[in-house]
């Protein structure tokens, strides 16, 4: 039996027994209210299931939170729905938790809607936002474990969060040329301009069309970035997201920088 837990933004070992920790509930309507906030991300494991959503494995998709004014106060409960963003103190600092559907692309390079609804950990804001988390499952009985990250992206003009892929199994995530040209043209739509400023190097990246030459250095770059993030002291998410997905992040930097 595979067994399965998160980490994320927060780490576990300041949320484990689901504390009540300071934060702000931002609600749809504009208001916001600051106390205590009951952690939905439980220092706990869960069973792999087949039938369950990636997301739904790392439970991510409670439907409501629990809130106190203060320390004493009475627990209430706040819908999902209601909710715009959680701020979350995690030391001196605050992380963000935002309630988003998620769509994902099929092989057909289609947008389709997971039918679920989670919150996602907040990496990078911009005109387009990313959100991700760490994930680790161990195995028993002669499984394989899997460890990696999950990126989620959010153009600024959606109000959902795209996965470029509908599926992560210890086998690698699906992608194809098709995949990749509909992901581009989700986060880049808006800026026309741009994608056509950008259109070969896109398109040599989603088709690795790169020379001899060219893969050797790619392959050596690789491993310089890969022994400084492990060498890194306190590195974060956004280091791990610019390490595995170095083209797409140097083409969403290129966009937020070139694009008013």
């Amino acid at each position: 039996m595979k067994k399965i837990f998160l980490l994320s933004l927060l780490l576990l070992t300041a949320i484990c027994n689901a504390k009540f920790l300071e934060g702000t509930i931002v609600f749809k309507d504009g208001h916001s209210e600051t106390g205590y906030i009951k952690s939905f991300l439980e220092d706990k494991f869960f069973d792999y299931t087949m039938f369950k959503k990636f997301e739904q494995k790392f439970n991510l998709d409670d439907n409501s939170i629990k809130f106190k004014k203060t320390k004493d106060d009475k627990v209430v409960s706040y819908r999902m729905d209601d909710v715009a963003e959680l701020q979350i103190k995690n030391g001196t600092l605050y992380e963000i938790y935002v309630p988003l559907n998620l769509k994902t692309l099929n092989k057909k390079g289609e947008i389709t809607d997971k039918k679920i609804k989670v919150w996602l950990p907040l990496i990078k804001k911009g005109k387009i936002n990313l959100y991700g988390y760490e994930y680790h499952i161990s195995s028993f009985r002669g499984d394989f474990p899997e460890d990696g990250f999950q990126f989620y992206y959010q153009s600024h003009d959606s109000d959902f969060a795209l996965s470029p892929y509908d599926n992560v199994t210890m086998f690698g995530k699906k992608s194809n040329a098709k995949i990749y040209n509909a992901f581009y043209n989700y986060l880049f739509k808006s800026c026309p301009d741009y994608y056509s400023k950008h259109a070969a190097e896109i398109q040599k990246e989603i088709n690795y069309s790169y020379n001899k030459e060219e893969q050797m250095q790619i392959t050596k770059d690789y491993i310089k970035r890969e022994k400084d993030f492990r060498n890194k002291k306190d590195r974060t998410l956004l280091d791990a997201f610019e390490l595995e997905n170095y083209e797409t992040s140097k083409f969403i930097n290129d966009y937020n920088s070139e694009c008013n």
